[in-house]
C-alpha cells in the first residue's frame, strides 16, 4: 500500500512538473511574441537592412528591404515552409538599420553578412561555392567574377553572398575604373591611366594596390 501511495505521489509530482513546464514554455513564447509585436510596430516604411537573432542574441540571418515594415512583418504575419520556416522558428528578436537608398541597404547587407556570417545566409545557401571578384595580374588587367581562388597572382575580393551582389559591386568598380572585361591581349598598351587603384569593397575593406603603371 505505501508503495502505491508513493507511486501516486510521484505521478502527481510529474504531472505538476509537466504542467509547469508547459505553462513556462507558453509564457516564454507569449513574451517573445509580445516583444516581436512591439518591434514590428517600430518598423518604418523606409529602405534598410534587418538582422534576425536567436534566443541567445546571435544574428542568424541578415536581409535587406525597400520597405522594412512590409518585408520584416511578412516573416511573422505570413505562412512559410522550408528554410524560411526553419529560420523564423528560431527568431527571438530582430534589429534593423535604416538607409537612405535601396543601394545603401544592399551594400549594408553585404557588409553585415561578411561580418557576422549568419547561419541562414551562409550554411543553407544553394550550392557550395561563393563568388569572388578577381582582378587579373596581367599587362592589361581584367576584372571578372569567379568561384575559385587560385595562386595566379590575381587579386581576389569576397566572398560575396550571391552572384548578384558580386555583379553589382563589379559594375560599380567598372564605372569608376574601366578595367578590361574581354579575353586576350589587346595588341597595344592598356589605355587606362590608373597608376594606383583605391577601392573600398564592402566584403573586403580597403584595397590599395598598384596594378598598372606607365610604360
Amino acid at each position: 500500500m505505501p508503495s502505491l501511495i508513493k507511486a501516486a505521489c510521484l505521478q502527481s509530482i510529474f504531472r505538476i512538473f509537466i504542467m509547469l513546464g508547459e505553462h513556462l514554455f507558453y509564457k516564454e513564447i507569449t513574451m517573445a511574441s509580445a516583444h516581436i509585436e512591439h518591434k514590428l510596430s517600430l518598423l518604418p516604411d523606409l529602405p534598410g537592412s534587418y538582422q534576425m537573432k536567436d534566443i541567445n542574441g546571435k544574428i542568424i540571418y541578415v536581409g535587406k528591404a525597400k520597405n522594412l515594415k512590409n518585408r520584416v512583418r511578412s516573416y511573422f504575419k505570413s505562412s512559410h515552409d522550408g528554410k524560411v520556416a526553419a529560420m523564423v522558428s528560431q527568431v527571438a528578436d530582430f534589429d534593423f538599420i535604416v538607409t537612405s537608398t535601396d543601394k545603401e541597404a544592399f551594400l549594408l547587407e553585404i557588409t553585415l553578412i561578411q561580418k557576422y556570417q549568419p547561419y541562414y545566409n551562409i550554411k543553407l545557401k544553394k550550392g557550395t561555392g561563393y563568388p569572388y571578384i578577381k582582378i587579373t595580374h596581367e599587362r592589361d588587367p581584367k576584372i571578372e567574377i569567379t568561384g575559385t581562388i587560385r595562386k595566379d597572382g590575381g587579386y581576389y575580393f569576397g566572398p560575396y553572398p550571391n552572384v548578384y551582389a558580386a555583379q553589382e559591386t563589379m559594375h560599380f568598380i567598372q564605372k569608376v575604373y574601366p578595367l578590361r572585361r574581354c579575353n586576350g591581349y589587346q595588341g597595344r598598351p592598356w589605355l587606362g591611366i590608373i597608376t594606383w587603384v583605391s577601392v573600398w569593397v564592402p566584403a573586403s575593406g580597403l584595397f590599395r594596390k598598384r596594378i598598372h603603371g606607365p610604360n
